[in-house]
């Protein structure tokens, strides 16, 4: 039997996405509301090891992501090991480590990256799109994603319905 376990990504997912390079600003964007507190949920339901945080970034802002998972204490609320938290440099290194961790579900806000993850194997693909745009009904590709608004959704399709 597959082990399931859960990949997602840090901006657009965990945190809004803040451009420039201003430290200050990059820290004052908070998580996602509900995120550290499902992800908290997940771990205390059995899947201590089995979350993986697997972001795509520049060295630049992996260590504002590192700093701001820190300021945010997300490794004291949500007990995810520090280790299983990664960061890649381009679409293939990321769905590789993916890979690597048996990812079976991956959250992410780019579809790019989710049918890239589909193509190393992660069947379960949540696209987390906050709002819905004018696009979602012109393309036929979302039908190999379950749409996520807000983490009260991904609560509700990993927990309530016993997903992972």
């Amino acid at each position: 039997m597959k082990i399931n376990r859960l990949g997602l990504d840090i901006g657009g997912v965990l945190k809004d996405i803040s451009w420039g390079g201003d430290r200050d600003l990059f820290l004052s964007v908070p998580p996602k509301q509900k995120s550290f507190e499902v992800l908290r949920e997940l771990y205390d339901s059995g899947y201590k090891d089995k979350i993986w945080i697997i972001s795509k970034c520049k060295p630049f802002i992996e260590s504002r992501l590192r700093e701001w998972l820190y300021h945010y204490d997300f490794y004291a609320k949500t007990l995810i090991n520090e280790k299983n938290v990664v960061f890649a440099r381009d679409d293939e290194e990321k769905a590789t480590y993916a890979k690597a961790a048996g990812v079976t579900h991956f959250i992410d806000d780019q579809i790019g990256i989710l049918l890239r993850m589909s193509k190393f194997g992660v069947d379960n693909l949540y696209l987390f799109k906050p709002e819905e745009t004018e696009h979602e009904a012109r393309y036929k590709i979302y039908s190999q994603f379950i749409i996520v608004r807000s983490w009260d959704d991904i609560h509700k399709n990993l927990l309530n319905n016993s997903e992972l």
